[in-house]
């Protein structure tokens, strides 16, 4: 469970908030190589591309290595037009333990 100390350190202002209400995305997705998590791209990418404009969004999944990793890396390709190497490697060097398994890098290639 993450703290508030945590998010402040983070500067995350909201998971997302609206009139007090507090909203989330979650898909079920696997941490498998044969699960194709590309059928989530374009909805997690509306989510933060709608939510943060608001403030900071958090991504999260159980080890922040795969699944969650492999969302932001998605939602980079898209708005950036960049390459899944680049992307890959901007947020391994925020956080040094992303490594999508390699059904997930495959569908990355594919989405970029």
């Amino acid at each position: 469970m993450v703290d508030e100390a945590y998010y402040k350190r983070m500067k995350i202002k909201e998971i997302i908030e609206h009139e007090g209400i507090v909203s989330h995305l979650w898909i079920n997705v696997r941490d498998e190589p044969a699960e194709d998590i590309s059928h989530s791209f374009e909805e997690t990418f509306n989510f933060i591309d709608e939510n943060i404009r608001k403030g900071n969004v958090l991504v999260h999944c159980q080890a922040g290595v795969s699944r969650s990793a492999s969302v932001v890396i998605a939602f980079l390709i898209k708005k950036f037009k960049v390459s899944f190497e680049k992307a890959f490697k901007f947020v391994q060097s925020k956080r040094k333990v992303v490594n999508p398994n390699e059904g997930f890098q495959l569908r990355l290639v594919e989405y970029s």
